[in-house]
């Protein structure tokens, strides 16, 4: 029996990048998995990712476009879907992405096990190591990555049984929320590392410190709501696997101390905005990290 499920793209000013992702897509080849809707939440858009949403929808009609009017960030277009669309399984991805060949396959089969309530699949960063920036997107790829394949952490391509109503109202973290939301359920969490998607980080101070400040934030507010903390946040977790990856590049040791003190120091300015009620349900724009993403 095949899998039926839909691809939902919350979107926001995704026009760099957004025919990339519908391409990659629809070029999926599935045995297990039948897609049947591709739906773009286009939240606010102010330049011409409806326009080429518009041309898709000529060439395939499994693509579907729903317009909020304004931008109130990603879990209010996530919620938005949900109150129009019936789907029981949910494949979700940012515009701002490309799936690899056979990632939806991937994704997928894992819910022939009907334990399995949520997976998540292996982001890996385009951007150029050859700055800080650049690396440490990368880097904090990698070490999640590693992580995830031992304490499931799902991120920026999931799929998901559609066992809640609404995502709060409050929440900047949309993929941990709905990890939180499946484990109530008693559903199990899977990392598929074989199911790869590609991304790019802001190479911005400015950009890269406030994307990383709004997700400390979201994990405090999972935290306070659950009782629970997200994985990636465990003490010292994460920095097993970074000591591990400093022993093999030993040309960049000072690299990986910046990147320590970074997430330190934005760690420290995120409990601050938590603690002064400071909690931005809509991400400030990166617009170093909204460029096309091409792959072989």
């Amino acid at each position: 029996m095949k899998i039926r499920f839909t691809v939902l793209v919350p979107a926001y000013n995704e026009e760099a990048n957004i025919a990339n992702l519908l391409a990659s897509i629809v070029k999926q080849k599935l045995l297990v998995g039948q897609l049947e809707k591709i739906v773009v939440v286009a939240s606010g858009c102010t330049d011409e990712t409806e326009r080429i949403v518009g041309e898709w929808i000529k060439r395939d009609k499994r693509i579907k476009l729903l317009r909020q009017r304004r931008r109130q960030g990603k879990a209010a277009a996530i919620n938005y879907f949900l109150s129009r669309d019936k789907s029981r399984i949910v494949v979700m991805t940012g515009g701002d992405v490309v799936l690899e060949r056979g990632c939806l396959e991937a994704l997928v089969k894992q819910f022939l096990d009907v334990e399995v309530g949520m997976v998540g699949a292996r982001i890996r960063s385009v951007n150029k190591a050859e700055t800080f920036l650049g690396w440490a997107n990368k880097m904090i790829w990698r070490l999640h990555d590693q992580m995830a394949r031992d304490n499931p952490r799902l991120g920026e391509i999931t799929a998901w049984r559609r066992v809640f109503k609404q995502l709060p109202k409050e929440t900047i973290c949309d993929e941990a929320e709905i990890e939180m939301l499946v484990r109530a359920k008693d559903l199990r969490l899977v990392y598929e590392p074989e199911a790869v998607g590609y991304n790019r980080g802001p190479v911005k101070w400015r950009e890269y410190l406030g994307r990383r400040r709004s997700i400390h934030v979201g994990h405090m507010m999972i935290k306070k709501r659950w009782g629970r903390v997200v994985e990636s946040e465990r003490p010292g977790l994460l920095l097993k696997y970074l000591i591990k990856e400093m022993k093999i590049d030993k040309r960049r040791k000072s690299w990986y101390l910046g990147l320590v003190l970074v997430e330190v120091w934005v760690k420290l300015l995120a409990m601050v905005d938590y603690c002064s009620g400071k909690k931005e349900m809509v991400w400030p724009i990166a617009k170093s990290a909204k460029k096309e993403i091409k792959i072989k």
